[in-house]
């Protein structure tokens, strides 16, 4: 998913109005420009400073965000460039973002260029000319060093105290829960007893729950078990205890690292049964009849059980990481458990009394959040804020 932008940035301050220009376009308008010359610089005149993004569509822990935040930087008028490569999968999937005549190499960065690039990126690989923001699109790389941060959720931004780009969940993926699902934009659906037909006793659980945290085990805080440990034992009770229920473990890692596949595991491994090589489509067929989902110790945002949620299925998590925020993951405490056995029991109930569980006003306020309140006009605001608060920085410099 990561892309590179350039966003130039230029204030020009009087006493009573403060004007941020970009070059390639004014702030809150579209250029109408589309000369490739003219974007390519040249640096024998005075020049507004570029917003640039890097792409990096393997190793990043958002790809498609940085798509995602080079098309919130067009929606307000902005024409960013990017550095690196786009992947063309990901650019499919937002037709709208121009990138023709937008592509630069490092060699063509200016020192007052504003420069964006994905945590897979770290500051010592630039040069001492210029320091990049860092969009943390997973939890590490967090500094300190001498280039700033920006973080992609509210949990992330809170612990290290930086400003937010919210990536959003694929509109494609929001418009076939609302298709098969009947999602409303309140979190609720419009056709309740059409969408209990849909389900079966499956739970998903993300295939690196809990990996490589360490986890507080039953027997109190003070003892701990691997994440891997824990997902596993989970897995094993579930199925030895409930031969309904069928355990799925979905994996986030593919080539382009948008899609999602499936392991395959049978026989006497107790990780459920699970099927291999698995489309999108099918992936999204398997959201809409589970019933729950699970992830714990969420390093981010964790894309797999959002959709899930969103297609109806009672996402159930900790107080680990991500899912400790109230404002990414807003879930009740029925559904925000510590401890194998409470999320043991928190699944099953789940099973048990989906037409209630899944109707508890926090998985309606997790649906909401994340197929009606964040989207691409959402991130759009957030760019144009990011803008404003570096043209802050620089007039009081």
């Amino acid at each position: 998913m990561p892309r590179q932008f350039v966003f130039l940035v230029l204030i020009a301050f009087s006493p009573h109005v403060s004007a941020l220009r970009i070059s390639g376009g004014a702030l809150g308008r579209a250029s109408n420009s589309t000369d490739k010359h003219k974007h390519k610089h040249n640096h024998n005149h005075k020049h507004s400073p570029r917003v640039v993004v890097q792409q990096d569509p393997h190793r990043t822990g958002g790809p498609e965000a940085l798509v995602q935040l080079m098309l919130a930087f067009q929606d307000i008028g902005a024409q960013p460039f990017y550095i690196g490569s786009v992947n063309n999968r990901t650019h499919h999937t937002y037709p709208e973002l121009r990138i023709e005549g937008r592509d630069i190499s490092v060699d063509e960065l200016r020192p007052d260029d504003i420069v964006i690039v994905p945590e897979s990126k770290w500051c010592f690989e630039f040069n001492e000319g210029w320091r990049p923001y860092i969009w943390l699109l997973a939890n590490k790389n967090k500094g300190p060093d001498s280039c700033r941060r920006i973080s992609h959720n509210h949990f992330l931004a809170n612990k290290i105290g930086t400003e937010t780009l919210t990536p959003y969940i694929t509109p494609s993926i929001v418009t076939h829960a609302k298709l098969t699902t009947g999602l409303e934009l309140d979190g609720r659906f419009n056709d309740f007893e059409k969408l209990l037909t849909l389900k079966k006793d499956i739970v998903l659980i993300d295939d690196d729950a809990g990996v490589p945290a360490r986890i507080p085990s039953d027997a109190g805080s003070a003892l701990m078990e691997t994440g891997e440990s824990f997902k596993n034992k989970l897995i094993s009770e579930l199925q030895r205890s409930y031969s309904n229920i069928q355990v799925v473990q979905i994996s986030s890692f593919a080539g382009n690292g948008t899609l999602k596949t499936m392991e395959a595991r049978s026989g006497s491994d107790p990780s459920g049964i699970i099927v291999q090589d698995i489309s999108r489509k099918k992936l999204l067929e398997l959201m809409t009849q589970a019933k729950v989902v699970v992830d714990t110790c969420m390093v981010g945002s964790e894309r797999m059980p959002l959709e899930a949620a969103l297609h109806g299925a009672v996402a159930i998590t900790d107080f680990c990481g991500t899912g400790s925020d109230d404002i990414d993951f807003p879930t009740s405490r029925g559904h925000k458990v510590n401890g194998r056995s409470n999320i043991f029991h928190a699944i099953v109930k789940a099973v048990r009394d989906y037409p209630t569980e899944v109707m508890d006003e926090g998985q309606v306020a997790l649906r909401k959040r994340y197929g009606s309140d964040i989207g691409r006009a959402s991130l759009a605001k957030e760019a144009q804020q990011f803008l404003h608060a570096i043209a802050a920085r620089t007039v009081a410099q």
